[in-house]
């Protein structure tokens, strides 16, 4: 087959709970159904659309791919995700001219020659910015993926594609009572870890904070929890405020715990299993928890985003800066930040300034925030139109997804509405799930789901972030009704890595003997970057392990665990994988 005979289709699934249904002229692939409906389902599913696109909305984080034959012939291609879905689908065209459609990002990679793999500019840019690739891009030039709340079709030979939206989070929001706020949140709880306790093997990740304490108190004792603890001083967990939890809940829980000096084995392993970098190196020591012997997991993940203000306390502060008088008092901010050593106050000035800018503004305060590196060295480096390109790119993908607020609203809950769903769509998610899938586990976020965002939705943004000071606080509150041991003060303590150590005196201090610093770097900014561990180093070593392992590894493969379905013009599906029993449906 060349490229000039295109209608062929590669499906490429690791997701272990993934459904396969095949029927005369179609078959469909779904990821983030849990129960029984899809064979039921697909049976009566009309070819408008309607029925995937009626699927999609209803639960959230969920993605289905059809393909359509004309007699033997595959010739279109649609998938649709959720618009809150972490289940992605990451689409290229392999050398023999077959369209891939892949649930993970190595897999979709391993299909390609190393040459088709490299990273564009914007890719860099945005890794820099970020430490992600959002939207319809992705660190590799040659594969793309749907845009949220879509529909994408594709013309397998003409590779026309087209893009048409069917969900968008619209605000219900009238103003009523707390309680009524608390009752849908508990109400659509109820919800989805009714359906997640079915699954077989499933333990919950139990930090001992808010969110995934409040999960663990609708699961009680009928699911155990895992939690992580760090041995000496490298990290630090809220292991002791999970055990309490557990305690009031009389839930079984395990403590596993992580060593700083595996960090870079661990780094290593959690790149080669994701096939993307970590955002974060917290999240670095997951890698053993997915290795373990439980078969699915939930994550109290992106409730931060739906229910609290990002940036900590500093916007609190930030926000009486807003507007003419604010102005004026800038000096006073730049003073005061110079005997304030905390980061986060330090960076107070910044941060008042960008407030004075419209939130829609891609250097407005949303943007500062969310972002994980200082612009002004993504500035010097590439220049700020380009940078302000890439801004307004991931500025048109978050509006474009949910109704924003009227510009004549509080420019403060203006800045914190945006911000927090720039978060909403930093791809954590997919992080977490693409790890455990490398392990052949599943994991479930029910904040990320369409019941609780609908839930966030109902409360007026003036209301959802915070009350008097207090964030996250009608989290606070179900949970102290739910669990009045736990205190609503008290929270688990900051998950933090302490990477200048082990870039000093750790497994990383010849990290840059074992890869080469990236080559976007210039020879001055190398030895800024080699010198000392800040932001940028660590988006350079986690930049430069990527590429070595994955995007210029020649005998990358797939996941073992991969099954691969393939559609070709005139011929019968060929199944490549001996995995395929008992997960294609007919």
């Amino acid at each position: 087959m060349t490229r000039k005979d295109p209608l062929a289709v590669a499906i490429d699934v690791v997701d272990p709970q993934a459904r396969f249904v095949e029927r005369p002229g179609s078959a469909w692939i779904m990821s983030g159904v849990l129960s029984p409906l899809p064979e039921r389902w697909a049976q009566n599913a009309g070819d408008t659309g309607e029925a995937e696109a009626a699927l999609a909305r209803e639960i959230g984080d969920i993605t289905l791919i059809r393909v359509d034959f004309d007699w033997d012939t595959p010739r279109t291609v649609r998938v649709w995700k959720g618009l809150t879905s972490a289940y992605d689908v990451f689409i290229a065209r392999r050398a023999d001219g077959a369209l891939v459609l892949a649930d993970h990002f190595r897999n979709a990679l391993a299909h390609l020659a190393p040459s088709e793999r490299t990273p564009g500019e914007d890719a860099i840019i945005d890794h820099l910015l970020f430490r992600h690739v959002p939207g319809r891009n992705t660190y590799a030039r040659a594969v793309t993926r749907p845009a949220h709340g879509t529909c994408l079709t594709i013309d397998l030979e003409t590779d026309t594609r087209t893009e048409t939206r069917f969900d968008r989070g619209v605000s219900s929001s009238e103003i009523r009572s707390q309680e009524e706020w608390t009752a849908g949140i508990d109400q659509a709880m109820r919800k989805v870890t009714g359906e997640l306790e079915r699954i077989p093997g499933i333990v919950t990740m139990l930090s001992g904070g808010i969110d995934s304490s409040l999960i663990q108190t609708y699961f009680g004792d009928r699911v155990p929890a895992l939690t992580v603890a760090s041995e000496g001083d490298f990290a630090h967990f809220g292991g002791t405020r999970a055990h309490h939890v557990a305690e009031l809940l009389h839930t079984k829980i395990r403590t596993l715990k992580v060593s700083g000096a595996d960090f870079l084995s661990h780094l290593e392993e959690a790149i080669d299993s994701r096939g993307l970098p970590p955002h974060f190196p917290q999240w670095v020591t997951l890698t053993k928890a997915f290795s373990g012997p439980d078969a699915a997991y939930v994550i109290g993940e992106r409730a931060g985003c739906l229910f609290t203000r990002v940036g900590g306390r500093v916007p609190t502060i930030a926000k009486h800066f807003v507007g003419p008088l604010g102005r004026a008092a800038i000096p006073l901010v730049d003073f005061a930040s110079l005997f304030l050593k905390k980061r986060g106050f330090q960076l107070l000035p910044a941060q008042v300034r960008s407030m004075q800018n419209d939130p829609l503004d891609p250097r407005g305060w949303p943007s500062l925030v969310t972002t994980n590196t200082l612009l002004s060295f993504v500035d010097r480096k590439f220049g700020r139109e380009r940078v302000d390109a890439r801004l307004a790119s991931r500025l048109s993908y978050v509006a474009g997804n949910i109704d924003l607020l009227d510009r004549s609203a509080d420019r403060y809950v203006r800045n914190l509405e945006l911000a927090h769903w720039f978060t909403f769509h930093n791809d954590h998610v997919m992080l977490f799930r693409h790890l455990a899938h490398a392990y052949g586990k599943s994991l479930h976020a029910p904040f990320g789901t369409r019941p609780l965002m609908s839930s966030a939705l109902a409360v007026p943004p003036t209301h959802r972030h915070e009350k008097d000071g207090i964030a996250k606080y009608l989290l606070k509150d179900l949970l102290s009704e739910r669990l009045p041991g736990y205190g609503q003060t008290k929270t688990k303590d900051f998950v933090s890595v302490d990477l200048a150590t082990l870039y000093r005196d750790g497994p990383l201090a010849d990290v840059w003997e074992r890869y080469a610093i990236p080559e976007f770097f210039t020879a001055e900014e190398r030895g800024r970057v080699v010198e000392k561990m800040t932001q940028v180093t660590w988006n350079a070593i986690a930049y430069a392990i990527w590429r070595k392992r994955i995007a210029d590894n020649p005998a990358l493969t797939p996941h073992r665990q991969s099954i691969v379905r393939e559609w070709r013009a005139g011929n019968d599906a060929d199944e490549r994988a001996t995995a395929m029993a008992g997960r294609w449906h007919d």
